[in-house]
């Protein structure tokens, strides 16, 4: 199983070459059985997921521990 818990607290600013990386990322992981976690995104990063739909594909969290969060 592949399971990726990304950070993304710090980032202000997120363009197509690094949402594409994340969908290609994302891919991956469903192919292994995994998935991938985006934790903590700020206000601009989550309104750019969430105008583009990606917020469908990846499971969002405001959490602040991405390690341990359990897998929904």
């Amino acid at each position: 199983m592949a399971d990726y818990a990304i950070d993304l607290s710090a980032v202000d600013f997120i363009d197509s070459s690094a949402l594409a990386e994340l969908v290609s990322l994302s891919r991956w992981a469903t192919t292994a059985g995994g998935q991938v976690r985006l934790h903590r995104p700020s206000d601009p990063v989550r309104v750019i997921l969430e105008l583009t739909g990606l917020d469908a594909i990846f499971v969002v969290h405001d959490g602040a521990d991405p390690a341990g969060s359990p897998r929904p």
